[in-house]
């Protein structure tokens, strides 16, 4: 039986050693992190961020994740989406284009 693409992505994952990977992968990737950490402080302000972090840190539950920026730790399911609208909040990650 053929191994289904997300059982091949996951054996490459497992078995990828960061000395492998090429230097301009390492770069670029760096610079695609900064970018998210930098629009993540930026969206850190806004009020639909402060919103759904409000939500979520009252609902409570397993304190798995941080929360950037705040030092609050929620689920991580929630701290996911919570960081994410973060980064996407104020729509400056440009760099990808």
């Amino acid at each position: 039986m053929e191994k289904s693409i997300s059982r091949q992505i996951a054996e490459f994952s497992i078995n990828l050693k960061f000395e492998d990977l090429p230097k301009n992968v390492v770069e670029t990737t760096k610079k695609y992190l900064y970018d998210s950490i930098g629009c993540a402080f930026g969206g850190y302000h806004t009020k639909d961020v402060n919103i759904l972090k409000d939500i979520y840190v009252n609902m409570g539950g397993k304190e798995e994740v941080t929360l950037i920026g705040f030092g609050k730790k929620i689920p991580a399911v929630n701290a996911t989406l919570v960081n994410s609208l973060m980064i996407r909040a104020l729509d400056f990650n440009d760099i990808y284009w």
